[in-house]
């Protein structure tokens, strides 16, 4: 039987994250910079790994997508002679490739919220605050339950800030000031004031909280 494709695998979907541009907050904060160990948790296409490559900086990845982490890869082999080594398959809550303080900059564009449960997201910020060094900095977005991604609202569940899709996808949704108090209780102080976007989507809207920390506290 073949397997029937993820839509994260799917060749439409992978040159649509191929052709965002770069993070602009990521380009403002490193772009300055010579020398870096950056995570791209959740690379997708790869926009932001590439660009973090073209500069010179040691660059890491990771996807649960095996078609977003091939495509990732082919366009590192300009920078990277194995990219294979750098761009990993796996999940944003086991980490386990990457030891404790690995990283100074950890990013984390659109994927906390793709957890589907307060205990997968809790764990992993745990693996996030494992691998990032005191002093390092964690740059995310995540989606608001103020978001309307398929033209109804989102159902609650019976955990807190858990909600149910139409397709019946379950996801973690937080608001700026809830996401502030929960990344401080791993340690996490703002860098800048966390800010939201509001983008129109096919069938209804998504609203962003972008975030900006740095890891004060290890606990």
């Amino acid at each position: 039987m073949l397997k029937t494709p993820h839509r994260w695998d799917y060749p439409s979907t992978i040159r649509y994250f191929e052709q965002k541009p770069p993070d602009h907050r990521m380009v403002a904060r490193l772009g300055s910079l010579t020398q870096a160990r950056v995570l791209d948790l959740g690379c997708a296409a790869g926009r932001n790994t590439v660009w973090l490559a073209e500069r010179g900086l040691e660059v890491y990845a990771l996807d649960s997508a095996e078609a977003m982490v091939a495509h990732t890869r082919e366009h590192l082999r300009p920078y990277l002679a194995q990219p294979e080594q750098r761009v990993l398959l796996g999940r944003m809550d086991s980490l386990k490739p990457f030891p404790c303080c690995f990283f100074d900059f950890v990013l984390a564009f659109g994927v906390l919220h793709f957890a589907q449960s307060l205990a997968e997201w809790e764990a992993a910020v745990r693996e996030i605050t494992r691998v990032l060094r005191p002093g390092g900095e964690l740059l995310l977005s995540h989606h608001s339950p103020r978001s309307n991604l398929d033209g109804v609202p989102l159902e609650g569940t019976s955990e807190p800030h858990v909600y149910r899709r139409a397709s019946g996808r379950q996801m973690v949704l937080l608001e700026a000031h809830v996401l502030d108090q929960r990344l401080a209780e791993w340690g996490f102080a703002p860098v800048a004031p966390t800010d939201e976007t509001i983008t129109p989507t096919e069938r209804g809207w998504r609203v962003t909280v972008r975030g900006h920390y740095r890891l004060e506290v290890n606990p």
